[in-house]
């Protein structure tokens, strides 16, 4: 499934990310936009990290809220990539478990369309906010 999706990732970013955060969301439209203001303002070591140095991954699984809307308008006017993947997952998958697994596969999927052998997945959940 995961290469399926990955189609539609990005063949190149500039400047590569040299991290990426995968992030599973079902229905969060409450708490994605707080999530992804934060990831907006992560700053290394005293400063902000330059633009694209890291991206994000938001794996949206069987939504049928404005999820997705709310994830576009949280992240307008910025410079770091983000990769929306939209799933209905059936069965056995369609849980959280699954769906992180799904989204981190798809984030190393992108690191290595974009060459990046040493990047650094990281996770988080839609209804978390990561520290300033």
């Amino acid at each position: 499934m995961a290469r399926r999706l990955a189609a539609h990732l990005p063949l190149t970013e500039t400047p590569i990310p040299r991290a990426l955060v995968a992030i599973p969301a079902q229905n969060e439209e409450e708490h994605i936009g707080r999530c992804l203001a934060a990831l907006r303002a992560q700053v290394g070591v005293g400063r902000h990290e330059p633009e694209g140095r890291f991206g994000v991954l938001l794996l949206l699984n069987n939504c049928c809220d404005g999820t997705r809307a709310v994830a576009v308008n949280a992240w307008q006017g910025s410079s770091i990539p983000l990769h929306l993947a939209e799933v209905d997952l059936a069965g056995p998958a369609a849980n959280a478990g699954f769906a992180r697994g799904l989204a981190l596969d798809l984030a190393a999927l992108w690191l290595e369309r974009t060459s990046n052998a040493d990047g650094v997945l990281l996770t988080s959940d839609a209804d978390s906010r990561v520290a300033d």
